[in-house]
């Protein structure tokens, strides 16, 4: 249960095929425990240029992660899995394909339309700001 690493404190990482995807899934983890804010570091892209990488490696390796900080990284490059091996928790989102835009469109929901003319079809993608929040029900 990830609102269960969240609320706790435990390290996450995200690995996502896009900078998008890995941003957005890092933003709705430190979002699952609200009303309660997220008092870990959480970087929604994280990169091996970041400045902060070097502490953040030698943080775990010295730890070799065990009591590591409250802290979810969002990754798009697998290298991270081999830096970072002894991280505790790793959720992957997506496909990481070599064509993951292509993953990423025939995944959403909506629906497609004939556009007049052109023989191509749009798809009408559903935003978190477009659902009736009142109509919605606990399963």
């Amino acid at each position: 249960h990830i609102w269960e690493l969240a609320i706790v404190g435990e390290p996450i990482i995200v690995l996502a095929p896009t900078p998008d995807r890995c941003s957005r899934a890092v933003l709705a983890i430190a979002s699952l425990i609200a009303p309660l804010i997220y008092s870990g570091d959480y970087r929604p892209y994280f990169t091996i240029y970041d400045p902060d990488f070097a502490e953040i490696c030698k943080t775990h390796n010295e730890l070799r992660g065990q009591y590591m900080p409250s802290t979810v990284l969002g990754v798009t490059n697998p290298y991270f899995l081999k830096a970072l091996e002894y991280w505790p928790n790793v959720i992957s989102v997506g496909h990481m394909g070599y064509n993951s835009n292509k993953c990423d469109k025939e995944s959403n929901e909506g629906e497609s339309k004939n556009l007049p003319g052109k023989g191509k079809k749009r798809t009408r993608r559903l935003s978190i700001e477009s659902v009736d929040r009142k109509n919605l029900s606990v399963r």
